[in-house]
């Protein structure tokens, strides 16, 4: 890991947030978390509102094996939480849906959107 950000784009992630809930999705964002902590040195947030004792276990020696800085942590209303810490940048890792499906999936970027004033990165799979 680079000590000291060396992309001007770093310094606008220096804390990159992302609620997980179980799903496959959720442990394929784990990669895309871990190069923005890697490239950039941005600290992780990672909420969880869903999943397991498992699933948080294998996040947790994932992250750990990587070396990156994170935080996990549970939270009941985890759009509260995100607009209480503000991070820089919140990324929502869905399983690809399409059409009227789609929509129940929205709910959670219509709430980033409306209720925090971070940026939002959608990650479909």
């Amino acid at each position: 890991m680079v000590d000291e950000p060396s992309y001007e784009v770093s310094f606008g992630l220096r804390q990159v947030a992302a609620v997980l809930d179980g799903s496959k999705a959720s442990l394929r964002a784990l990669s895309v978390l871990k190069d923005f902590a890697q490239r950039y040195g941005s600290r992780l947030v990672l909420i969880y509102n869903g999943g397991d004792e498992e699933f948080v276990s294998m996040v947790r020696e994932s992250l750990e094996r990587s070396g990156v800085n994170y935080s996990l942590e549970r939270a009941e209303d985890p759009m509260d939480y995100l607009r209480r810490k503000a991070p820089d940048l919140i990324l929502i890792p869905l399983e690809g849906r399409t059409g009227p499906d789609a929509l129940e999936a929205a709910g959670p970027i219509l709430a980033a959107l409306a209720y925090t004033e971070s940026s939002i990165m959608v990650l479909r799979y």
